[in-house]
C-alpha cells in the first residue's frame, strides 16, 4: 500500500516549512565586566555589534566594544549609572541616580550628557533609543506600581495609552517608531506589548505567566523574557508571533534585553551561585527562504514522478 501523492507531497512541504521557520543556531559569548566578575548586565546593542550595560554594586554604566573592550560611561557627578540602550551613531540613554537618591533618565550624545526628567516625575528612566533619537522609557511617583509607560523626543513625552496601567514601562523602539514593552493590570501578572502607531498588540510566550518585550529591531523581531508554569524565566525571540525560547546553557534563568538587525541578541542570565554574567549571541547562517522554496518545490516534484512510476508498475 502507497501513501497518497497529496500526502506525501503535503508531508514534505511540511517538513520543509518548518525548517524555513526554524530559528538561527547562536554562538554565545558571555560578558563578565573586569570591575566585577559576579555581576555584569548586556542591555543594549546596536547594529555595528557595540554592547551598553552595567555592572558591579552600585551599578556603573559601561559601553563594550567586542570581544572584551570596557568603556565606562556614568552620568558625572552620579552615584549609579545604568547605561540601556545605543543607536547606530553611537548615542546611548539609560539612567542614573544623584546625590540625594534620585532618578533621572539621561541622554549621551557626541559625549554630551543631558537629562531627561518626565514633568512632575520623582522618576524618570529611559530604556531605548531608535536611530531617529527617539528615546522610550517610564516615569512615576516613585511607588513601584504607579509607573507609565512613554516615549520622547527633544523634551516631548507621549505617554501610552495601554490596556492598564497599573504598571507599565516602553523598553525599546525601532527605526520605524514601533515601540515593545510591558504592562501590569494587576500587581502580580505582566503582559508585553507591542505599540504601532498607537495600536496595541500584545505579546505574550505560549505557557507563559509572566512575560516582558525588551528589545525590537527593524524587521519586527521581539526579545524579552518570560516566565513558565515552573516559574523558571526563560528568554524568548519572537518572529512574526512565532515565539522560540532561549536559555543560555546551564543557566538558571536568561533575559534577552536587545537584538540588532544582524539578529545578534544581548542580555544577562543567572548560575546556580546567583552571579550574573551578560551574553551576546551572534545567529549562524540559516538557509535562504528562496533556496528552501526551491528545494521544496525540487523535491515534490521527485516525490511525484516516484510515485507515478510506482502507479505505472501496478497497472
Amino acid at each position: 500500500m502507497h501513501m497518497p501523492v497529496k500526502t506525501v507531497v503535503m508531508l514534505a512541504l511540511l517538513y520543509l516549512t518548518t525548517r524555513l521557520m526554524a530559528s538561527p543556531v547562536y554562538t554565545i559569548q558571555q560578558i563578565i565586566s573586569p570591575s566585577d566578575p559576579t555581576l555584569t548586565l548586556a542591555l543594549g546593542i546596536n547594529d555595528a555589534g557595540t554592547i551598553t550595560g552595567t555592572n558591579g554594586t552600585p551599578k556603573q554604566g559601561f559601553v563594550l566594544t567586542l570581544p572584551n573592550s570596557f568603556t565606562p560611561q556614568n552620568f558625572p557627578g552620579s552615584t549609579a549609572t545604568q547605561v540601556f540602550d545605543i543607536n547606530n551613531a553611537g548615542n546611548t540613554v539609560g539612567f542614573y541616580v544623584d546625590g540625594g537618591g534620585g532618578t533621572h533618565g539621561f541622554v549621551n550624545q557626541g559625549g554630551t550628557f543631558s537629562t531627561v526628567d518626565a514633568p512632575g516625575a520623582a522618576v524618570t528612566e529611559l530604556l531605548g533609543l531608535n536611530n531617529t533619537n527617539e528615546a522610550v522609557g517610564f516615569s512615576g511617583t516613585g511607588a513601584i506600581l504607579g509607573q507609565q509607560a512613554f516615549s520622547e523626543v527633544g523634551g516631548a513625552f507621549t505617554y501610552l495609552l495601554l490596556p492598564s496601567n497599573v504598571r507599565s514601562q516602553a523598553t525599546g523602539i525601532n527605526s520605524a517608531g514601533n515601540i515593545v514593552g510591558w504592562y501590569m493590570p494587576d500587581s502580580s501578572s505582566s503582559i508585553g506589548f507591542l505599540d504601532v502607531g498607537g495600536v496595541i498588540t500584545s505579546v505574550v510566550a505560549p505557557g507563559a505567566i509572566f512575560t516582558e518585550a525588551w528589545g525590537i529591531n527593524d524587521s519586527g523581531a521581539i526579545v524579552g523574557n518570560y516566565v513558565d508554569a515552573a516559574n523558571v524565566t526563560h528568554g524568548f525571540i519572537d518572529l512574526g508571533g512565532m515565539f522560540t525560547s532561549f536559555d543560555v546553557p546551564g543557566a538558571d534563568l536568561t533575559t534577552i534585553t536587545d537584538i540588532n538587525n544582524s539578529g545578534q541578541i544581548v542580555g544577562w542570565y543567572t548560575d546556580a551561585s546567583n552571579d550574573i554574567f551578560g551574553f551576546v549571541a551572534t545567529p549562524t547562517s540559516v538557509p535562504e527562504p528562496a533556496s528552501l522554496t526551491l528545494l521544496s518545490i525540487g523535491l515534490a516534484s521527485v516525490i511525484i514522478l516516484r510515485q507515478r512510476q510506482l502507479n505505472r508498475a501496478q497497472i
